[in-house]
């Protein structure tokens, strides 16, 4: 059995090393894309003079700067917990996607102060417009922007599949198909300023307008994920129906103990379970421990990677 032991031990982390091998290389490559993009950006944005190129260039720099941080706290949180980190380094990676969603909502901020400076201008009559088509400039980005989105979401879904799934990888390719359909939308709004009729009167201001869509449809995901974090840094209970499903897999699988309590808590990448429980049946200390053994190995099993918790007594965890 202690054969058996050490060569499951061996095997996980294998498995673990060539998970990270796999997310850290999508993660490179990503790097490298999004400062294509967001050198794109920058570059059509001094081309044109459109702020939305510019919010567009800035949000790709941003997530080609926080991928490289974060390749810097995934191999610091992925260190071995010690006795100064009994719990980990884990949640080291909440506070970076806290510091992340902070440098999206001031860039945002900025651009939504700046197209809204612009259309103050145009109604105050101090805005002199431009006779200037980009339209060319305008296609060109738009292509070149969606392909790299594209180029990102096959690479991550790539390496994704390899490893049997990654949650990192699996945010990133949200973001990229997100980051993809907001600049479709704002390629197509710009073309539709220049070229429809009956809105010629917004054309010198149809970049501000898109620059303030842009900003809100931007605002929302920095302000979901500053709420999400917060209450995993306050520890506030969130997943009830996870520990719902923890309950039924207690009640199920250990009928002897009377569960009272489950608090499922999620920081980075490790997941804690916490439970109080009782029991009726007679077991001498030593058969205890080992009953609270197989039932932290078995959710162990079904949680991975988790720590478990098993509290001895019938009062709700908040009460201890």
């Amino acid at each position: 059995m202690p054969y058996i032991a050490f060569l499951r031990q061996i095997m996980l982390e294998y498995l673990w090393m060539n998970k990270t091998v796999y997310e850290n290389r999508a993660l490179y490559l990503g790097v490298l894309i999004n400062l294509f993009s967001g050198g794109l950006g920058f570059a059509f944005y001094f081309m044109t003079k459109f702020t939305s190129l510019l919010l567009d260039g800035l949000v790709s720099a941003i997530l080609c700067f926080s991928t490289i941080t974060s390749l810097i706290v995934l191999h610091y949180s992925r260190k071995k917990s010690s006795d100064k980190y009994p719990l980990g380094r884990y949640a080291i990676e909440n506070l970076f996607m806290v510091f992340r969603s902070l440098m999206l909502l001031v860039t945002i901020v900025f651009t939504l102060y700046e197209g809204t400076s612009t259309i103050v201008s145009f109604y105050s009559g101090s805005l002199i417009g431009s006779e200037e088509n980009y339209t060319i400039e305008l296609v060109i980005y738009g292509i070149s922007m969606i392909v790299s989105c594209f180029a990102i979401t096959f690479i991550y879904s790539h390496y994704s599949k390899k490893v049997g799934g990654s949650m990192i990888l699996s945010l990133e390719i949200k973001a990229s198909i997100y980051d993809g359909l907001v600049t479709l939308f704002a390629i197509s709004s710009l073309l539709i300023f220049s070229h429809v009729s009956f809105l010629a009167f917004l054309k010198d201001i149809g970049d501000a307008i898109t620059t303030i869509i842009l900003s809100l449809i931007y605002l929302v995901s920095p302000i979901k994920e500053l709420i999400s974090q917060f209450k995993i840094l306050t520890d506030k209970r969130r997943d009830e129906a996870t520990e719902e499903e923890i309950y039924e897999f207690m009640k199920k699988t250990f009928p002897k103990f009377v569960v009272h309590d489950i608090y499922y808590s999620d920081s980075g990448q490790l997941q804690s379970i916490y439970i109080s429980m009782t029991t009726d049946c007679e077991f001498t200390n030593k058969a205890l421990q080992k009953e609270f053994s197989k039932i932290q190995k078995s959710l162990k099993k079904a949680y991975p990677p988790c720590k478990v918790y098993l509290l001895y007594t019938d009062k709700p965890i908040h009460a201890l």
